[in-house]
């Protein structure tokens, strides 16, 4: 078992800290009076709980620049291996000299003056830290790379930014960087939930793409979209559509060497009745179909002046779609002698793909009774078989109860055969 506590965890959790067992481990902790106890008990916990055998402190680059910010990583290790266990939000991150640089509590690191600092990260028993420099240098130029790509129809590119500073050194500003296209209406475009540096595309064509820090502007790198993407089709799912529950969708595109790529992110998705369902256009959600009533779907992707379409169905929670019987027809038992009971079982499936016992609302009919059999149609004991020996029925239920709407479909048949 896994235990991990995280923002209002953490408040909930102050209440008890004075005397804590989990797994066996008493934690024993005088005053617990600040946030920093808490979290250290809570941390001490989680290590005991998930056999961590110390942690990692990782980022992208090893200076700061004065003024600026860079968020350091803080991961969980078990058995030497660095797992992908994010414990940056919930430990302990404090700063050598706070006149350099200074710590958030989620290891947000901010450059205050030129100087080297070590800045430590401790989650319960275990510790790393790290030497940042706190720099003021200022940037020359930016490089981007690749500098030209050429790449598939409504796919991505993943660029990097390098900057140059005033005391010669280098480094990768990336995710610090501001990333623009020259045209982001035909070709390319960035999406603030998206890695920094992803570069999407949705259509055929070249587009420039620029990065910016401290004012100081990229050469532009060149990238052009290839007009080769030639059909589109949407997946069927196997989740149900209701009023209730959203359905996720995804769009799959094959370009004209027969290769295939999931290219939902970058279509533009519509429906043709937005009074009954409505489809997310927007990352990170696209794809994402909900209804507003029940009633027929067509939704549409479009990506590079190519459509993929698909017909689907909002259904219902309060619709019955069918009616079946717990036992499978034929019921084959063999008579005992004297008077036998059986509790036979009415089952909805509604348009959603719930299902629900309907016994008592329903309408129990048999047929071809030869005297041996009573089936019970009153309310308490419906659906109750009676049998005083051989022979075969039929049984029939109808849906009359008021809880649903009964849709169009074949009333079920059971065979009995007692033998």
């Amino acid at each position: 078992m896994n235990v991990r506590m995280s923002g209002s965890r953490y408040d909930r959790f102050k209440h008890v800290c004075q005397s804590l067992t989990v797994f066996g481990i008493v934690a024993v902790v005088s005053g617990c009076s600040s946030d920093s106890d808490t979290r250290d008990l809570i941390n001490r916990v989680t290590v005991a709980s998930n056999s961590y055998s110390g942690i990692q402190i990782d980022t992208d680059n090893t200076i700061v620049e004065v003024d600026g910010q860079q968020q350091l990583r803080l991961v969980a290790v078990i058995d030497g291996s660095a797992t992908g266990e994010s414990l940056a939000e919930t430990a302990l991150w404090s700063s050598s000299d706070t006149n350099i640089a200074t710590v958030d509590p989620t290891g947000l690191v901010t450059g205050v003056a030129d100087g080297t600092v070590v800045v430590s990260s401790r989650f319960g028993p275990l510790a790393d830290s790290i030497t940042l420099t706190s720099s003021s240098a200022t940037v020359v130029d930016i490089m981007i790379e690749p500098s030209s790509s050429t790449v598939n129809e409504c796919g991505n590119t993943q660029l990097s930014a390098t900057a140059n500073y005033s005391d010669g050194t280098n480094r990768n500003v990336t995710n610090e960087s501001t990333w623009s296209v020259s045209d982001t209406s035909t070709t390319g475009f960035f999406s603030t939930t998206d890695p920094a540096g992803l570069l999407r595309n949705n259509n055929a064509g070249s587009v420039d793409v620029l990065a910016t820090r401290q004012g100081v502007e990229s050469a532009g790198a060149s990238i052009t979209v290839s007009d080769n993407l030639s059909s589109i089709v949407l997946p069927e799912v196997t989740s149900t559509l209701t009023l209730t529950n959203p359905v996720t969708y995804s769009a799959i595109g094959t370009y004209l060497d027969d290769s295939t790529a999931d290219i939902t992110d970058n279509a533009n998705w519509a429906v043709d009745d937005t009074s009954v369902s409505t489809v997310d256009n927007v990352l990170p959600t696209k794809g994402q179909l909900s209804a507003t009533l029940t009633g027929n779907i067509i939704m549409t992707v479009t990506c590079g002046g190519v459509d993929g379409s698909l017909s689907t169905r909002a259904g219902d929670p309060t619709v019955v779609q069918s009616i079946s019987f717990s036992q499978t027809s034929p019921l084959v038992l063999n008579y005992s002698g004297g008077i036998d009971s059986i509790q036979l079982r009415s089952i909805a499936t509604l348009e959603d793909q719930s299902v629900v016992d309907i016994t008592e609302d329903s309408d129990w009919v048999m047929f071809r009774n030869n005297g041996n059999f009573q089936l019970n149609n009153n309310s308490g004991s419906k659906g109750l078989l009676t049998v005083t020996g051989t022979g075969v029925i039929d049984v029939q239920v109808e849906y009359i109860g008021d809880t649903f709407t009964s849709g169009a479909f074949n009333l079920p048949r059971l065979v009995v055969d007692i033998r």
